[in-house]
């Protein structure tokens, strides 16, 4: 589809700044490795004198304004990016639908009529739809992901607590991770310089891979993924198989529902307990 083809509804929030940068006014200081990228946010990330919806109205609606930006938000920022707008999400962030019944659906730039997977939709489709050059989300459980392969992104969901999570709406805390899209692998990488807290990255030596996942890919996908396999293994000095019985593997996603449902609940339940919650 070209520019003109693409359906924008869904992706860009009527609410926060737009096009705001930094250094529009001002020399930025050199190095600036991120200076002219176009910076889409997910509605869930606090910038200074701005609300949050986290898509939901009533959520809008009963919050204050930030009194600070979220340190990932800055951190690009600081890094010469453009704030082109906030993106919309799933109620919550509580789906991988990619579907908003406030305020629409994001339809996939690359597939019309087809969603986007969500929940970090509006970040995805603002980068497949050449509206952002990076698309900043969050994945507790597949939400950064999911849109990045739907829309034909590169995308990452780094080990939790790699990337600050402060000035963040969170889902469930204990899951909760900051991940990103982009169009190019090396701009991929330059966002993780960025972002990665250097008090977190350790020299990784092995590779640890679990045969009992990749079973479970579909037969024609499985030589590609050996092959890349093979080509990430040699970055590193040993490869490791990690044997995981196939009736535990089969109990792991009731498990992981478990305990996000808990972590919600607790993340949420006094603001849902006030009564102006609408939720699902």
């Amino acid at each position: 589809m070209t520019q003109s083809n693409i359906n924008t509804t869904g992706i860009f929030c009527d609410h926060g700044p737009k096009n705001w940068s930094m250094y529009s006014e001002q020399q930025p200081p050199l190095p600036c490795p991120l200076l002219t990228k176009r910076l889409a946010v997910k509605d869930l990330f606090a910038v200074k004198g701005f609300k949050n919806s986290a898509g939901n109205p009533d959520w809008l609606a009963t919050h204050d304004v930030a009194s600070t930006t979220a340190a990932s938000v800055q951190t690009l920022m600081d890094d010469g990016c453009t704030f082109v707008g906030f993106t919309h999400t799933d109620e919550i962030a509580y789906s991988l639908e990619g579907n908003n019944v406030h305020f629409g659906i994001a339809e996939n730039p690359k597939l019309a009529g087809h969603m986007c997977g969500g929940s970090s939709m509006g970040s995805a489709a603002a980068v497949a739809a050449n509206m952002a050059d990076i698309g900043l989300g969050t994945d507790t459980g597949g939400s950064i992901r999911i849109p990045a392969s739907y829309c034909g992104l590169f995308g990452i969901r780094p080990s939790q607590g790699q990337v600050s999570t402060k000035g963040l709406t969170g889902l469930a805390p204990e899951f909760d991770t900051i991940g990103w899209f982009t169009h190019h692998a090396d701009l991929l990488a330059q966002v993780g310089d960025s972002l990665l807290l250097p008090q977190t990255i350790k020299k990784v030596d092995t590779l640890l891979s679990c045969e009992a996942l990749f079973d479970l890919v579909e037969p024609n996908y499985r030589p590609a993924l050996d092959a890349n396999l093979s080509h990430v293994a040699a970055n590193f000095e040993s490869h490791k198989t990690l044997n995981i019985d196939s009736n535990l593997l089969a109990e792991l996603p009731d498990a992981f529902r478990i305990l996000q449902g808990r972590g919600i609940a607790k993340e949420h339940k006094a603001w849902v307990d006030t009564g102006f919650a609408y939720i699902f």
